[in-house]
């Protein structure tokens, strides 16, 4: 009996680590996939502040070797007044995916170095130590369980006053949590990650005692095939009367949510009677025509514009879409009249029309 036993033990074990999902798993394999979020800032009490909410996309725009990885290159254009406004560029986002783990290049000189009192502490070059690969995101973690991305000391100098500070970078996974949102209702990943600057008070031969001066959290959720869906950084209070000096403040938070492109309608969550694609209407049309499809299968969706002659114009969608009936509003005022074909594929499928701009 206590060999049968074994074997069942070994075999669940087995089981459990065939059945681990890779971070892999979560990242879409589209090239030029698109994210549309919403961000609202948060104010000193964690309330969303009114009128505050702004837009941003991210595109997945391919690999690249960077610092020693593969990675997967993430542009980001932040501070848009809709999802789909062209913006620019505002910073650049690379994950490294390596079994279980997702890695991502951070930069502390682009994040803590904003805090108003870094400038003044003359560490600049220590938090320029700092950027690196992290495995930031660890899918087959235990729950709950913390993990320390780094834990690093240095001294800061205030008129003749030499501190010793510790600069720590800590993890969790926690329990998956179902998320609804806009777009769909998923099963998502959940983590708990939190810089935390702390003073330390040394007293021989104790180890270090740390008094944390700033502690920012961050949860994160993820989705399969989709990546990102949600973050949560709250609002953080910083009193540096610790270290004696009489200054206290808060870094605003923010909630940042996936959102459809603004452009993009929900006709119905029902199941569909198959793939379909409407004529656009009105047609002939000018510059604005609306488009209704319908998708059967939850997957990755795309609706892209040519010319008669083959040549791509433009990716109108390229995300995830939960079953459903949509309906996307094209303005064409940027382009010139003629004939135009839009396509529309989803699950190894392709349907195509035709449509009529007169101006």
């Amino acid at each position: 009996m206590k060999y049968l036993l074994f074997s069942i033990l070994f075999l669940s074990a087995t089981v459990g680590d065939i059945f681990a999902q890779n971070a892999s798993d979560y990242f879409p394999t589209q090239l030029d996939y698109n994210w549309f979020f919403e961000i609202k800032m948060l104010d000193s009490l964690n309330n969303p502040v009114s009128g505050s909410s702004r837009f941003r996309r991210d595109t997945y725009t391919g690999e690249e070797t960077f610092i020693g990885r593969l990675a997967k290159v993430v542009h980001e254009h932040d501070y848009l007044s809709n999802p789909i406004e062209p913006g620019v560029v505002t910073d650049t986002a690379r994950f490294s995916l390596e079994g279980s783990n997702a890695y991502e290049y951070i930069s502390f000189t682009g994040s803590l170095d904003t805090l108003p009192f870094i400038g003044k502490l003359g560490i600049t070059n220590f938090l320029k130590s700092l950027n690196n690969w992290y495995s930031v995101y660890r899918f087959s973690s235990n729950v709950n369980v913390e993990y320390t991305l780094f834990s690093k000391d240095t001294t800061i100098t205030i008129d003749t006053l030499t501190l010793p500070i510790r600069f720590s970078y800590k993890a969790k996974r926690l329990n998956d949590e179902q998320v609804n949102t806009v777009v769909g209702v998923y099963n998502a990943k959940k983590f708990l990650l939190y810089n935390t600057i702390s003073y330390l008070l040394i007293i021989n031969p104790l180890p270090p005692i740390e008094i944390p001066i700033v502690k920012q959290y961050d949860t994160t959720w993820f989705a399969e095939n989709i990546w990102l869906i949600k973050r949560s950084v709250p609002s953080t209070i910083v009193d540096l009367s610790k270290l004696g000096i009489p200054v206290s403040f808060f870094i605003p938070g923010y909630l940042l949510e996936v959102t459809n492109s603004s452009q993009v309608k929900t006709i119905s969550n029902e199941i569909p009677d198959g793939l379909w694609l409407r004529q656009n209407y009105p047609n002939p049309f000018n510059p604005v025509t609306v488009i209704n499809f319908s998708v059967p299968e939850s997957g990755n969706v795309k609706l892209t514009l040519y010319d008669m002659n083959g040549r791509e114009i433009a990716k109108l969608i390229n995300g995830d879409f939960r079953i459903g009936e949509y309906s996307y509003t094209l303005d064409a005022s940027g382009l010139a009249s003629g004939v135009y074909v839009y396509k529309l594929e989803t699950n190894g499928f392709a349907l195509s029309k035709s449509m009529v701009l007169l101006k």
